[in-house]
């Protein structure tokens, strides 16, 4: 799978073209596919701008990401003023307001500030709950990747992502969302 996603990062519109056949023409695949393809989905945090299609990025990870098996969830999301306005909702949400916290911080520099939305997702907008494997001590990550300097071993290290507790949701079927709170450009 990783081979599959580094051939796709070559590609000028692989991605999309990927996604959009797999929604078109897969029906289901193996859990063995589905766990493979999470950390994928984890390393290209980005796929729903590189995919560029949020319609065909949510039906494939429909297919391609554990389905999720739950009840609603009150979730929050850091994101651009823009965002909102447009409401063009990310994929990515969080049932820690705190950490929603820090990514509309993160974007407070963009036109017209940041917001954390607020939504209780019903379970068919829940596509899959990520659970983040505990992440790589420096010591790990040197024997992992010897080749890399000291300094990116420790941007690695320290990327914080695996406290998120992200639900991947897919916007056309939340109901209202709200803005908890609003920070100034």
């Amino acid at each position: 799978m990783e081979g599959a996603a580094q051939l796709l990062n070559e590609t000028v519109g692989g991605w999309t073209i990927a996604m959009r056949a797999v929604a078109r023409r897969v029906q289901s695949v193996s859990q063995e596919v589905q766990h493979a393809f999470l950390p994928v989905s984890v390393e290209h945090k980005t796929l729903s701008l590189t995919v560029g299609d949020h319609r065909a990025l949510c039906d494939a990870a429909r297919i391609l990401l554990p389905r999720y098996q739950g009840s609603a969830v009150r979730l929050f999301r850091g994101a651009s003023a823009g965002e909102r306005r447009r409401r063009i909702y990310g994929l990515s949400w969080t049932p820690d307001i705190a950490i929603a916290e820090r990514f509309a911080h993160a974007r407070q520099q963009w036109d017209g500030g940041s917001v954390v939305l607020e939504t209780l997702a019903p379970p068919a907008a829940i596509i899959c709950s990520v659970d983040y494997p505990e992440p790589f001590t420096v010591e790990e990550l040197k024997s992992k990747f010897p080749e890399l300097p000291q300094q990116r071993i420790e941007e690695l290290a320290d990327q914080g992502f695996h406290e998120e507790r992200e639900y991947v949701v897919d916007r056309r079927h939340l109901g209202t969302v709200t803005v908890a709170r609003r920070y100034p450009q």
